[in-house]
Order: structure tokens, then sequence, then C-alpha cells
């Protein structure tokens, strides 16, 4: 029976991850190399199909081998193992008092953004108190820890975290190398939030809740204005706010791993049977950040940073409620605040926590009453965190109630015009239509559909073949055990994300909206490999466990390596029309300029120029720091000042000459792409700074 089990497991993973591959090469059946075809003659019959009915038995065998996958996979261990909190009487009275002068506070600070536009530093002086005081009074009330009731006392997975650390070297790493060359483009998005960033960071804008671009408060550009401070580069600031997002979302998904799975260890005779779930988190945390999705959102803070405050929210909530501490729970409050200013996907785990708060009131009722739980004074705390953060802006939503219908509602398929393009583009009728070919889209976009935004516009699926496996995989795990809680919290997230993110929402699957799946991929992809490592000891004892670990790792650090790769691949050059990549040529040109260098242009209709914002954003600190000028061949001067020189285009070759018969002494320079092709040509006197 074992041997059985072992076979249908194994069947199935196999099964699952063909079919991944099938649905990827559904479009290029037709053109793989012909030794696969002698390999696996079976191949040729399925070039006969078409492309939907490939991806119609991709889709029937993928979720066939995820149920079975499901089925005879080792069930995950249900634990009522928990850490409780005493509270002494006197301190939780003290605690309550101060929160509730922290919430009079944040009414003090909601009313007055209401009636007025203005920012006295009272004002931020009041909302920092307000933050000070629910953190304060939270941790009174769960200062004294008390008696542990039935949680053994080694069941502590965050001493995995030596492990960890590794793991965010190396996605350190792969967020950072070539930071400033790839992607290649620029999207509108970018450019504005980056110089939205900059006027913070000249200081032109010192306020912190007023409406910036996209209607975001302006604290959400702070990050990238902090990171740009020491060099005022607002280009390399903004990318290295995103790398630092993207760290915080892998460290999150770590923590909040922690929190789902962990469980008591069993050892029989000093070998480990089963640890205390650091194993899993480690693994969703390495998942989580191997992408290509995640490598490159991870140079586009606006997008990423609602997805770390949200995991960590969710983290904080899980926490506070399993081991009754308040401050975890305010905390929880105070990050989800942030997450809901942020990027409109914030809203989603607002959603999720809620709903969070009904299972677990269901299937862990001991958390919220009895001597030790946390009670409506715990939830009360948790709402009193988020509110006194978000008090301010709210005051601004009822001062501007535009601004919140703009910015929350005309994204929807609600809208009318919104509905009217939906129908054209998917070709169906009705809103119940749309809807469900928004959701199957967005449900698809895991393993088939492309992004459908410029903000990353990749022609692939969200997930690599590999990763895209573990997560069918472990839903089908989770399917198959919905009377554990755990199923329960991960299914919600991903139900709720595809559709807040993806069905109510026009142009899916849009993937800067379902970017919460990122996290709670990467969790449901841990379990996988976990079910596949304890069903194999089961079945096959260690050294097939063993076996089945290497393989697994090994596969992982083969699917980084294979996206790295691929964004690469796709990133390095651009793919844009020549207008709109020469401006960007421009801009990244003026990167490479040394101090004491005049830039010029040549100005001329649909020639780039000076005024715009591209050119300002990706030359960064440059741009302000050198003087440039404009060329006009109607009246050129007779010579360019010393370390002058003029940024011209590949295709310029007649005004090249032109420009050299009449500054005669000027050295040209190229810059090339990766490819050797001529993206720049700069003409001038480099006596000043030579940079061969």
């Amino acid at each position: 029976m074992k041997f059985l089990r072992t076979v249908a497991l194994l069947s199935a993973a196999l099964t699952v991850v063909l079919s991944q591959f099938l649905l990827s090469s559904v479009e290029s059946i037709n053109s793989l190399p012909a030794r696969l075809y002698e390999l696996l003659p079976g191949l040729r019959s399925l070039t006969l199909w078409s492309a939907g009915d490939l991806q119609g038995l991709a889709l029937l065998l993928v979720t066939a081998g995820a149920l079975v996958f499901g089925l005879v996979a080792q069930p995950w261990e249900p634990s009522q193992f928990v850490e409780r909190q005493r509270i002494t009487p006197r301190r939780g009275r003290l605690g309550a008092v101060l929160v509730g002068a922290a919430l009079v506070l944040g009414v003090a600070v909601f009313l007055f953004c209401w009636r007025e536009a203005s920012e006295p530093i009272w004002l931020l002086t009041a909302w920092a108190a307000s933050i000070v005081l629910v953190l304060a009074g939270a941790g009174l009330m769960t200062v004294q820890p008390g008696a542990t009731d039935d949680s053994p006392p080694t069941a502590h997975p965050e001493a995995g975290w030596p492990l960890l650390l590794l793991v965010l070297v190396g996605v350190g790493l792969l967020t950072s190398w070539q930071l400033g060359d790839l992607p290649m483009h620029v999207t509108d998005a970018a450019v504005v939030h980056g110089l939205q960033s900059k006027v913070l960071l000249t200081g032109a804008e010192s306020r912190v809740f007023a409406p910036g671009w996209d209607n975001l408060p302006l604290f959400a550009f702070y990050p990238a204005a902090l990171a740009a401070f020491p060099n005022g580069d607002i280009f390399l600031g903004s990318r290295l706010a995103g790398m630092a997002a993207g760290l915080l979302t892998v460290f999150g998904v770590w923590l909040l791993g922690c929190e789902l799975f962990r469980r008591p260890p069993v050892r029989v005779d000093g070998y480990r049977l089963r640890d205390d779930g650091r194993s899993a988190a480690l693994i969703a945390a390495i998942v989580t950040g191997l992408g290509y999705t995640f490598v490159h959102f991870s140079r586009q803070p606006l997008f990423l940073e609602p997805v770390a405050w949200g995991t960590l929210s969710l983290w904080a909530l899980h926490r506070g409620l399993r081991s009754g501490s308040r401050l975890s729970l305010a905390l929880s409050g105070l990050l989800l605040g942030v997450t809901a200013l942020l990027y409109v996907s914030g809203w989603i785990f607002v959603a999720v926590a809620l709903v969070w708060w009904i299972w677990i009131a269901l299937g862990r009722g001991h958390w919220l009453h009895g001597d030790h739980g946390v009670g409506r004074r715990g939830l009360g705390v948790w709402a009193a965190g988020g509110l006194v953060f978000a008090a301010p802006v709210i005051g601004v939503w009822l001062r501007l109630p535009d601004l919140f219908e703009q910015r929350f509602l005309s994204a929807t398929v609600f809208e009318a015009a919104a509905l009217a393009r939906m129908e054209a583009f998917f070709g169906v009728q009705g809103l119940p239509a749309v809807l469900w070919e928004s959701f199957r889209r967005s449900l698809l976009t895991i393993n088939y559909y492309a992004d459908t935004s410029v903000v990353f516009g990749f022609d692939g699926p969200m997930f690599d073949p590999f990763v895209g496996a573990l997560l069918i995989m472990g839903a089908g795990v989770i399917i198959l055990n919905l009377d554990r809680l755990l199923s329960w919290l991960l299914l919600t997230w991903l139900g709720l994300t595809l559709l807040l993110g993806g069905a109510l929402t026009e142009g899916a699957p849009f993937w800067p909206y379902l970017l919460p799946l990122l996290p709670v991929s990467g969790l449901i992809a841990g379990l996988a490999v976990e079910r596949w490592r304890a069903t194999l000891l089961l079945t096959g004892g260690p050294w097939l466990r063993h076996v089945g670990t290497v393989a697994a790792l090994g596969l992982l650090l083969w699917s980084g390596a294979r996206n790295w790769v691929t964004y690469y691949e796709h990133y390095s050059l651009l793919d844009q029309p020549a207008a709109e990549a020469s401006v960007i040529h421009i801009g990244r040109a003026l990167r490479t300029l040394s101090p004491g260098q005049t830039p010029y242009l040549v100005v001329g209709d649909g020639r780039p120029a000076w005024d715009d914002p591209r050119i300002e954003y990706l030359a960064g600190a440059v741009y302000d720091a050198l003087p440039h000028g404009e060329l006009q061949l109607e009246s050129l001067p007779d010579a360019l000042p010393a370390g002058g020189v003029i940024l011209l285009l590949p295709e310029d070759q007649v005004l090249s000459s032109v420009l050299a018969s009449h500054f005669p002494d000027g050295v040209y320079r190229i810059l090339r792409d990766r490819q050797s092709n001529p993206i720049t040509v700069i003409y001038g006197d480099w006596g000043l700074g030579t940079r061969d």
C-alpha cells in the first residue's frame, strides 16, 4: 500500500509539472526542437490539436493531478497548541485608558484634516502620539506573560532565522543585480512616482497626508525620497525603495509561515520525524523571492509596498490571536492602516484580515473567548490601530470625496464605460459574463494568461511552470483538507485576491492588482513541498524524504536561475516605439556623464526635449547637477563650451555630419545595448572627464 501511495504521489506531481510545461508551450508546440519529437513521439500527435484543445487538455490534467496529489499527500496535522498571555487587571485598565486617549487624538486629527488642508507641526505630533499611545496601551495589556496552558516550549520555528538570512542575502543579490539597468523601459507610473518623490526630497512639498499622484497620500512617496536622500538620485532611490519592499515581503512571508505552520516537533529515538514548521516557512520565503514577477515589481515600490506591509499585518494578526498579545494586534491594525492607504491592492489585505477574524472565531474560539482569549478588547485594540493611522487620510477623503471615488471606484467593472470596454475586449455581453471571464482569466494567469498592464506586460504567466505546479499541488492539498483552519485561511486569501483584484477590476488580469498572490502562492507552495516530504517519509522512510527534499530544492534553484535568465532576456532590451525608446536612451545616457560636462540636445519636431519628465526621472541627480542647453541647426554657436557634449540618436547620421563639420574638434562616443546595437551617440569635448 505504501508503494502504491508513493507511485500515486510521484505520478500526480509529474502530471502537474508536465501539464504546466504543456500549457506554457501551447502556442509553440509546433516549433519544439526536432530531437524532442524523437525522444517523445507522442508530441507529434499534439501538433495536430488546436491551441484551445491543448489548453483544455492541459487544464484537465492539471486539475486531476492536483486532486490526486491532495488525496494521497499526508494531511497537515491540526494543532491546538497555543501560547497565551495573562493580563493583570491594573495594567489592563491603564492600557485601555491609553488606547482611549489615542482614539481621542485620532478623532481630533481626523476633524482637523476634514476641515483644513494645512498640516501644522502639532498635527503631525498628535498623529504620531496617537500611534505611540495605541502601542503603549496594547503593550500594557500584555506586559506580563502568563503560564503556557498546553503549548510545548519547543515549538519555535523562528529559531530558523540563520537560514532566512541566507535567503534574504540571495534575494537581495537577485533584486539588486543591474538595479539601474533592468528593466530598460520605464512606465509613466514609475516616472510620476519618482518625480513626486523628488518634490518631497527637494523640500518643495512637506505635507504628509495631502493627496499626491493618483490620489495617493504623500507619505506613500517618502520611502523613495528617503532612499534618494544620500545622493539626490530619485531614479536609483525609487528602485532601492522597491528592493527594500521586496526584502520586506520575503521577510513577512517567512514570519507568517512560522505562524501558520507552527506545530510541536516530533522526534523518535533522536531522529526528527517532523519539525516545528520552520522548513515550510523557509520554502515559502524562497518560492516568493525567486520569480520573475517578484524581481520586476521589486523595482517598482509603488506596487509592492502594500504587499509587504499587508503580509506583515496578517502575521501580526495571527500572532496576536494565537498568543493573546494585544501589542501584536495593535501592530497589525497599524500595519493594515498603512497597507490600505497605499496602492489599491492594499484593500485586499483589509478584506482578508476581516475574514480571518471570522474563520479564527469559528475554528479557534478559545483564542477569542475564555480566561485568556483576546475578546472584545483585542478586537478594539486592533481596530484602534488601523483607525488612528488612517484618521488624517479619512479626513482628507471626506473633505475631497471625489478623490476616494476616483481612486477606488473608477477601476472597477461597475463603472459603465469600463464595463463597455470589457465587453468589447472579452467579446461577451452583460455584467455576469464579464465578471466570470475576468475571474477565469485572473485564475489562469497563474499558469497561462499574460499580464494586461504596461507596468510589466510580460507575455507569459505570473509564475514559471515549476512554481505554478507547486501552487496547484498545494491548492489540491488545501481543497481536500478543508477541515483544517490553515486551509481556510490560505483559500480565503487566494480567493479574495482573485475576486477583488481580478474579477471586479477593469482589464483583468492586471498584475499590479493581483500582487497579493505572490505571498499566498509562496505559502501554498511551501505547504505542497512540506506535504511532499512528509508523505515520502511515511511511505519510503528517511532516505526517500532526503531524495525528495534534494530534488525539490534543486528544482527550485533551477527555476530561480531560469527565471532570472528569462527576465534578463526580456527586459535588458527596449521593445518600444522609436520615439519613446529614444527618450529613454537619452535619459540613461545622461547618467554616464561626468561633472563639468554640459549636455546639449538638438531641438526639433518629435525629438527628445529637456522638459520630458522621463528624461528628468532617468537622469537622476545629473539632471540638476549639470547645466544643459539646446541647439538649433539654424543658429548654431561658433563653438561648444569646455566639456560640452551633444546627445544624438543612431539615426541622426546626417545631423551628426553637420555638427561634426561645424564643431570639428569633437570626439564621438557610442553607447550600445547588450547586442552591440548603437542606442545613443555622444559627440563633443571629453577633456573634462572622458569615459571609455
